[in-house]
């Protein structure tokens, strides 16, 4: 399967989304997605509610290096990566932080009705950067559901220990 997928997006290839894909996997890679988290989350629902995204993007940061480390997957040829990555594969970082950072925000109770479209277009960021990892073949398809689950997993995690401590 994933080398199938992998085969899919290298014959689909063209010069204007290749940069554009490019240029997404940069300004959402993990470390800006943890400072664009923290300040829109601060700066539209106060820091109460961006404690959340901020410790989901802090936790992802920490983990997907630790997982890279464990697990030694290789990534696809360098040859098809478009823009080449020479560390571990599995899980995908950048799946995993902006999946963990998209559940959070979905998870932030009594919004008014932009953040729920600002909810809806951080998951389709994430979802087209998850994309583009496929796209540019730094990443195998199981790398990147990986690291989306793990991202999901750990805000959901992060969520039920914050629930379980503000109960008397």
């Amino acid at each position: 399967m994933d080398q199938t997928v992998l085969d899919f997006f290298v014959t689909r290839r063209t010069g204007a989304i290749t940069h554009i894909l490019i240029g997404l996997s940069v300004i959402f890679r993990p470390a800006l997605v943890l400072i664009w988290a923290s300040i829109i989350s601060a700066k539209l629902w106060g820091m109460r509610y961006a404690l959340l995204p901020l410790f989901t993007a802090v936790a992802t940061n920490i983990i997907s290096p630790i997982t890279k480390h464990i697990v030694h997957r290789p990534r696809p040829p360098l040859n098809l990566q478009l823009a080449p990555e020479y560390n571990y594969s599995m899980p995908s970082g950048h799946a995993m932080t902006i999946i963990a950072v998209a559940t959070a925000i979905s998870l932030i109770p009594h919004k008014p009705r932009w953040a729920t479209r600002l909810a809806g277009v951080t998951w389709a960021i994430a979802i087209t950067v998850c994309v583009a990892r496929l796209y540019l073949g730094v990443h195998w398809l199981t790398d990147v559901l990986a690291g989306g689950l793990i991202g999901a997993a750990t805000t959901l995690a992060l969520r039920w220990g914050y629930s379980q401590r503000a109960q008397p």
